[in-house]
């Protein structure tokens, strides 16, 4: 995660492109000074693989809820990928479906819909 101030971060992006992956406004309150650096070919999607085969669950079914650019891949990877209502346009593009965001208990309402947990 990288915090910025208000111009510096096209000058990040200018400099570590080439070798990282750079998303800007990643953390919804303060989406204009933060972003995210990871290496390059790394993503959210190989994590949840190395953690699936580690615990032994490899072929069970997936589920994964997102709302940046930085979590794509995973949205993809996975059997539904869910926006929050709140996500970036191309992170709701990724996805099979959106829920509501946040602050209307968009997580809720996905973990009741896919009986994740039952209704209060």
């Amino acid at each position: 995660m990288c915090l910025c101030t208000l111009n510096n971060f096209d000058q990040i992006y200018t400099d570590l492109h080439e070798h990282f992956n750079i998303i800007k406004n990643t953390i919804p309150m303060i989406r204009e000074v933060s972003g995210e650096i990871s290496i390059k070919g790394i993503h959210k999607a190989d994590a949840a693989d190395i953690l699936l085969k580690h615990i032994g669950l490899e072929d069970v079914s997936t589920i994964a809820i997102g709302d940046s650019d930085n979590d794509i891949e995973l949205l993809q990877h996975v059997d539904i990928g869910i926006s929050m209502g709140n996500g970036t346009e191309k992170c709701k593009a990724a996805c099979d479906e959106i829920t509501d965001d946040v602050e209307h208990d968009g997580l809720y309402k996905s973990f009741i819909k896919h009986h994740l947990i039952e209704s209060r």
